[in-house]
């Protein structure tokens, strides 16, 4: 796994480009498969997949044994710099902050927004920010934290740092103390930068989004899912992709395929399911 960068609209001025920093969960000791089938199976009591060991920024992390190593990034005094804060988690909401420097925010997943400066923020599963942090304090190390949001219902035994250390200090672990940290799910409030209104009227559905338990599928499995009005079961030897390569409107009841009314132009919504 790694960034991409797509450059895009900037509302805010900056000196420097971080690039992308990248924030996800690991699970030591469980595969990708165990993490799935223990998801699957609390699921159908409505519970949470298990808790994850660590966090990692940019792929590095240091463990609750010390093994492993921090990020570290650099920064001169007076320099402002761009940084592309993106959660690649599977199941962890992460909240992120650098110990006495303001982030100024100002785009949310691609969107140019009107900046705001906030102490921490809080990045969903696939959600991106950029914003730009100004190296406008005392020269030292400062810590960058990445902590999993218990009141998103996310789960981490451990929690993600990152050492930041201005070009005139010599490098050594911070001593640093973090921002008083918010609690709850709640995200920030932003405006776009500039307006783009889509008229109410081009929504022709209502989606019911809920959790469901013990789906049977046409193949007799019991599932659990998030669903979109209902769940979508997909025969893989003929997906939807195929039907609209050969122009084939005659989806399955199954597909949940939601027509559009618009010629020539149909709308797919998928359910989230795993197997139990």
């Amino acid at each position: 796994m790694g960034g991409m960068v797509f450059d895009g609209p900037a509302s805010s001025n900056y000196d420097l480009d971080l690039g992308p920093y990248l924030l996800n969960e690991v699970y030591q000791g469980l595969t990708a498969w165990q993490v799935n089938a223990i998801a699957a199976e609390n699921l159908k009591t409505k519970g949470g997949p298990p808790s994850a060991s660590n966090i990692l920024i940019n792929g590095t992390g240091v463990s609750s044994s010390g093994e492993g190593e921090y990020n570290k990034v650099t920064i001169t005094k007076g320099k402002k710099y761009r940084l592309r804060l993106t959660n690649i988690a599977v199941d962890s909401y992460i909240r992120v902050s650098l110990d006495n420097h303001l982030m100024q925010v100002m785009s949310s997943d691609f969107v140019p927004i009107n900046p705001f400066s906030t102490q921490w923020l809080l990045l969903a599963i696939g959600q991106r920010y950029d914003v730009v942090i100004s190296a406008n304090q005392t020269s030292g190390n400062y810590w960058f934290r990445a902590e999993a949001q218990a009141g998103c219902f996310s789960a981490n035994s451990g929690v993600g740092r990152a050492i930041w250390t201005y070009s005139d200090a010599s490098s050594a672990v911070p001593t640093t103390s973090p921002w008083t940290q918010p609690s709850g799910c709640d995200e920030p409030q932003m405006s776009p930068y500039w307006k783009q209104p889509v008229p109410s009227a081009s929504f022709e559905n209502t989606l019911d989004t809920k959790i469901t338990n013990a789906v049977v599928t046409p193949g007799g499995d019991s599932m659990v899912v998030w669903a979109l009005n209902k769940p979508i079961w997909v025969d893989y030897a003929a997906p939807t992709l195929q039907y609209l390569m050969e122009g084939n409107t005659s989806y399955p009841e199954t597909y949940n395929v939601i027509n559009t009314n618009a010629e020539g132009s149909w709308n797919y919504w998928y359910a989230l399911h795993t197997p139990a």
